[in-house]
């Protein structure tokens, strides 16, 4: 109902009404308590005031998504779209007229985001093709009975302590700590995840060497004594020492996979720092990764680097429990 139009604002007084002969106020809109008088004439405004809503061509819609999906032209001096500079595109080289919401919509419905962008990197490896069928091979399928870790190390992290004792949670207050805070230099995280189990194992060293991967890997592997270990991790010189070299010779059942070199691979320890869980893998993945890595007769090797031929083993069980706060990295 656009809006209440009445004849007049007063009437005369009808016959045998409590007036008199006086005048009464008619009911209006803003006193809607009045008492209506059969003799009142309303009608209801209906039309409303505007033009007509327009619809937007199923044309101009398709455009919007085609160009969201381009580069912009190397005139405009773009980087990327936005919703405005899209409208005004689309209205001086095409004479589509959308506004900026309309396109701000259809990038919502259709989860557009032209402001982001990925990295990427080609590796140079000539045993790239191997290399990612090894680790992902592991990843998807590993042997049965097998423990896969994957190692990392992530260096040159702040060791930063608040100059004041951190305020626990109380009520209705919420955990406070001082903006300042005081360095005690830096230090180096070791960390192993069990793929299988999602078990982190992480370790702060002073610097990173030869010696302090060793100690770090034989603490990671010492809980799985008796079984085949398949160690992931990339190509640092410390990975590959004469030390480490020997202590492989001296433990036959610790095997390397090296991912390809200059390109992040199959790292699921990095995820980690990102608290991201993988999700698992689908059967039709597990099963071409289990007859790919079955199937391969011989993979190219790095210096210290030991292969076996795995016999395909059941799909990785589902994580049970997400990991404790207690083993993130601090």
């Amino acid at each position: 109902m656009r809006g209440i139009r009445s004849g007049s604002t007063t009437d005369r007084s009808l016959p045998g009404s409590p007036g008199g002969h006086g005048s009464t106020t008619r009911p209006s809109a803003a006193n809607p308590n009045h008492t209506v008088h059969s003799s009142t004439l309303v009608s209801l405004d209906l039309t409303g005031s505007g033009g007509p809503r327009t619809q937007v061509p199923p044309r101009a819609r398709a455009r919007v998504i085609a160009l969201t999906r381009m580069s912009p032209p190397a005139e405009s001096g773009l980087s990327h779209w936005s919703t405005r500079t899209l409208a005004g595109h689309l209205k001086r080289r095409e004479g589509i007229s959308v506004s900026w919401h309309y396109i701000a919509r259809i990038w919502r419905e259709e989860n557009l985001k032209p402001h982001r962008s990925g990295t990427f990197k080609i590796s140079k490896d000539p045993a790239f093709a191997e290399k990612v069928a090894d680790v992902v091979g592991l990843y998807l399928a590993p042997p049965g009975g097998a423990v896969v870790l994957s190692v990392d190390e992530k260096t040159q992290v702040q060791a930063l302590d608040r100059s004041q004792p951190v305020l626990p949670v109380a009520f209705a207050a919420t955990e406070k700590r001082t903006h300042d805070y005081v360095r005690h230099g830096t230090t180096n995280l070791f960390a192993a995840l069990n793929v299988t189990t999602g078990e982190v194992l992480g370790e702060c060293k002073p610097n990173r060497n030869g010696a302090n991967f060793l100690a770090f890997l034989k603490k990671a592997v010492e809980p799985h004594a008796g079984k085949e270990i398949h160690v992931v991790l990339d190509n640092l010189s410390t990975h590959t020492t004469p030390d480490v070299k020997a202590w492989l010779a001296k433990n036959p059942h610790v095997h390397f996979h090296f991912t390809p070199r200059r390109v992040l691979v199959a790292e699921p320890d990095r995820d980690l720092v990102r608290d991201h869980h993988p999700a698992r893998p689908s059967a039709a993945a597990r099963s071409q990764a289990s007859t790919s890595w079955s199937n391969r007769s011989a993979t190219t090797s790095t210096p210290g680097t030991r292969t076996r031929s795995p016999s395909p083993g059941p799909p990785p069980p589902t994580r049970s429990s997400p990991r404790s706060d207690s083993s993130r990295p601090a």
